[in-house]
């Protein structure tokens, strides 16, 4: 018996990504919180953290983002990748 893999809807992936960017642009310079708050409601779960970066995740669209946070703890920047694109392998 061969199973498939479920393969993630592409639309869901590239809408949530699109979502995702919009919540967090105006999060620039804002506590870290403002990014938690945008982005619970599309999904995503916050999955770990420390002072340079915390990460959020949506399984359901296989999407993952990177917050980069400043010195203050204010978001500096984000990076949104698909589970795909994330390099898991040991370094």
């Amino acid at each position: 018996m061969v199973v498939k893999a479920e393969m993630v809807d592409r639309t869901l992936q590239q809408e949530t990504e699109a979502q995702a960017a919009e919540a967090l642009a105006p999060c620039r310079a804002q506590p870290v919180a403002c990014a938690g708050e945008q982005l619970a409601p599309l999904g995503f779960v916050q999955k770990g953290g420390n002072p340079f970066h915390v990460t959020f995740e949506n399984k359901e669209a296989e999407v993952f983002i990177m917050v980069e946070l400043d010195r203050e703890q204010r978001v500096a920047d984000f990076t949104i990748l698909r589970f795909g694109e994330m390099d898991l392998k040991p370094r």
